[in-house]
């Protein structure tokens, strides 16, 4: 575990001054140096910790640092020696001083445990994650709408693309019927459009397709079995009409 001190300084009428550490603030991690020499009782009231899994960047971590350290904050932010912290490329960590990590059981507890379990809150991970992969179903949408064309099937089919909440909901779908996943790193969530694309186009098709059409579509390649069997379900219908 490393230690770290704490350095930032301010102008105070022309006079540089240590920044006073105020609880509920939050400070710049580059005030925030390293220390490696001895630890004395007096000193770990100066002396800091930041819980690597509670840190990351738009370059590192992922929804379980920035889901940990959401969860700490809201549990402990008002505790004294306890700061959130903030840098560049969209840096974020925790410091806690030495002394309250040692005698705070509450704070020390959660923080041991991570070296169990890496996750402090459970909810708090499930929900982040989903509020990225929202996030990314939006571009997902919009690179559907930009890049699919039924026009030789469907000649009106941009005007179901305006439909953005009917697409977004196909491609949910897409999700679930297909067991993809989304890629969770840094500060973002992924998933490739293109793995969706085909099952919206199904849907898009057996929904909206005029029924002279239909046959048309016997020998496309369906984006999963469950798509197939509706196309099928819809012909036997056209079938029955005829």
């Amino acid at each position: 575990m490393y230690l770290y001190k704490f350095t930032g300084m301010q102008n105070v009428g022309g006079t540089w001054e240590e920044t006073p550490l105020e609880t509920g603030c939050s400070y710049s991690i580059a005030d925030f140096e390293r220390y490696n020499g001895e630890v004395t009782k007096a000193l770990q009231k100066s002396l800091f910790i930041q819980p690597e899994l509670l840190a990351g960047s738009d370059y590192s971590g992922g929804v379980l640092q920035k889901s940990n350290n959401k969860s700490f904050l809201e549990q402990f932010g008002d505790v004294e020696g306890v700061y959130e912290l903030w840098g560049g490329m969209g840096t974020y960590g925790v410091a806690v001083r030495l002394d309250v990590y040692e005698n705070n059981k509450e704070i020390k507890g959660t923080l041991d445990s991570l070296d169990d379990y890496p996750v402090i809150d459970e909810e708090a991970y499930s929900e982040l994650e989903h509020e990225w992969d929202c996030e990314e179903m939006s571009d997902v949408v919009s690179n559907l709408c930009s890049n699919i064309d039924l026009g030789t099937y469907i000649p009106d089919y941009e005007d179901l693309l305006e439909d953005t909440e009917k697409i977004e909901q196909y491609a949910w779908d897409a999700v679930n019927d297909l067991n993809l996943e989304f890629l969770h790193e840094n500060n973002s969530s992924y998933i490739d459009y293109r793995k969706v694309q085909p099952y919206v186009e199904d849907m898009l098709l057996i929904n909206n397709c005029n029924i002279k059409k239909l046959p048309l579509l016997i020998n496309r390649k369906w984006a999963c079995s469950e798509t197939e069997q509706m196309f099928k379900d819809k012909m036997s219908c056209k079938e029955a009409l005829c």
